[in-house]
């Protein structure tokens, strides 16, 4: 009896245990809606949050301000798991005042709301003001750039007093696809930023903010990347096409070229003419594999003394781009010009780098034109000049004035002699020599830092770094935010060596910490940055 009691009682306290459920508070878990605070800029940007939900989980978005479909969440809804929702605003804010939308997680009951707000541009301007130093300055030219789909690596023109940094926002479109190295540039405040912009084989543009910052994350100044799809607006996004190369350049002779296209459909060609027209034909025929097409190209002879450029769109049948290449033929030989006629010039010579007129003589039997093709330094270092033959000669005198070469670069230019239609008839090539030697760019390449990481009871780095050129003054100092950072003397390794080693100390704190410090390089004038971080860890 007093078995079957016990056994009665081991099943009750099963049962019980049986019947506990997870507090009501835990279905939403890794998220303190408290403590986020959504801020987006002015311009489109997106944000990401995590949480864990133990059963199936929707998001609702209510607009603050006034009804639009200016915040974005995605997904809105799922099942149970870690789940990454990413927020972000779908246009920019051209209102005066910020706006906000209530976002809130719902689960089984229970339900967590949070803000996202986006800034107005005059909202933005005066958030980025508050944080700023007064006597500090970015000016970042141009307020957006747009550029085309292909992979590229262009380069801005930043003028700034101090060495700040670029980070970088994503709007629509995805996130990775941007990045931005700062360089010191030869003059006083003058930087580079070099962009590397990866290909897009989306249909659609995609935009990221460039934000330029000093290492305590005050923002100086903003400018939007934008790139275009390889698709037109309108068009299918399941759908693309694209050739292998975004450019393709053939001579000026009369040829047939095909060219591969990777597509999922058939697609149509659209030519738009840059220079001349109807010179090109076009034919699309499938290939032997999967979603792969050739493009037959029926190229005519080039007879003019200028190239001549064609941009090929892929479309579908509604007319929505795909994708495109350009076809560039390369500037003729005179072949259709008259066979009577001639040009013979006398010159021969390679320029100094000094300010000079370059005289030639050049016999012909009718008054020809002169073009030019510029091969490098730009059209403003010379001015052609040209002198009728006197009568019963039919020498002409060209003259061409040339200013003194102050760069580390050849200047080359060749002279067209063509007649009324183009025809080109002689070529004469100018090079002007140089007149400095390169100068080797010279850089601070951080080696390692021993250990890598400080306790919170404070301690010593050993930090280790090599500078490009063994001749440069190095210095090495605190930044504003990091006053706890203390720093040594920089010393070299080996006593005519270009590497060098300085202490770093830290006291002790209560909690982690992040800061930095600056090394400096200086040689002929020319100053080069590198920020190095410092952390004290648990």
């Amino acid at each position: 009896m007093k078995k079957l009691l016990s056994l009665l009682l081991f099943a009750g306290i099963l049962a019980a245990c049986g019947d506990e459920k997870t507090p009501i508070g835990d279905k939403i878990t890794g998220l303190d809606a408290s403590e986020v605070k959504l801020a987006f800029d002015d311009t489109s940007e997106t944000q990401k949050i995590s949480f864990t939900a133990r059963e199936a989980w929707t998001v609702t978005v209510t607009d603050k301000t006034r009804s639009s479909t200016w915040a974005s969440v995605s997904p809105m809804n799922g099942g149970a798991g870690n789940v990454e929702l990413t927020l972000g605003t779908t246009e920019p804010n051209t209102g005066a005042e910020p706006r906000s939308a209530d976002v809130t997680i719902n689960s089984g009951g229970v339900s967590k709301t949070f803000t996202m707000t986006q800034h107005s541009e005059a909202s933005q301007e005066e958030a980025d003001r508050g944080g700023r130093d007064p006597e500090k300055y970015v000016q970042a030219g141009d307020a957006s750039h747009t550029y085309t789909c292909e992979a590229q690596t262009p380069v801005l023109e930043v003028a700034g007093n101090f060495g700040f940094i670029v980070t970088i926002s994503y709007g629509q479109g995805g996130d990775g696809w941007l990045s931005a190295k700062v360089s010191k540039g030869e003059k006083g405040d003058l930087y580079t930023v070099s962009l590397n912009i990866m290909g897009n084989t989306a249909a659609t543009a995609r935009t990221a903010t460039l934000k330029f910052t000093d290492s305590a994350g005050a923002v100086y100044a903003r400018t939007t990347i934008t790139q275009n799809g390889i698709g037109g607006t309108g068009g299918d996004p399941e759908k693309y096409a694209r050739g292998w190369e975004s450019t393709y350049t053939y001579d000026s002779s009369a040829q047939t070229k095909v060219i591969d296209v990777n597509s999922n459909f058939k697609f149509s060609v659209n030519i738009t003419y840059g220079e001349g027209s109807g010179w090109l034909s076009t034919k699309v025929s499938e290939g032997g594999k999967k979603e792969y097409y050739t493009l037959s190209l029926n190229i005519r002879e080039n007879t003019t003394a200028s190239m001549r450029t064609a941009r090929l769109d892929f479309v579908d049948d509604k007319g929505a781009g795909y994708g495109h290449t350009v076809i560039v033929q390369s500037a003729g030989e005179g072949t259709g010009g008259d066979p009577t006629k001639y040009v013979q010039v006398n010159y021969f010579d390679r320029s100094s780098a000094a300010a000079q007129t370059v005289t030639m003589s050049v016999a012909s039997n009718f008054q020809f034109k002169i073009g030019t093709d510029v091969i490098s330094g730009g059209k403003e270092w010379f001015e052609i000049h040209t002198t009728p033959p006197p009568s019963g000669s039919d020498v002409y005198t060209i003259t061409v004035d040339i200013t003194a070469n102050d760069t580390s670069d050849y200047r080359i230019v060749e002279l067209l002699f063509t007649d009324d239609k183009g025809n080109i008839y002689n070529r004469v090539k100018i090079e002007q020599a140089p007149g400095k030697e390169a100068e080797e760019p010279f850089y601070i390449t951080f080696l390692e830092a021993t250990p890598e990481d400080l306790p919170l009871n404070g301690g010593t780095m050993d930090v280790r770094f090599s500078v490009s050129d063994a001749n440069a003054t190095v210095t090495c100092s605190q930044l504003p935010n990091s006053q706890w950072v203390t720093v040594g003397t920089p010393t070299r390794e080996t006593q005519t060596g270009n590497t060098y080693k300085v202490g770093i100390q830290c006291g002790s704190t209560t909690g982690l910490r992040k800061g930095s410090f600056l090394i400096r390089a200086t040689l002929n004038g020319i100053t080069t940055d590198l920020q190095v971080s410092v952390s004290q860890v648990p």
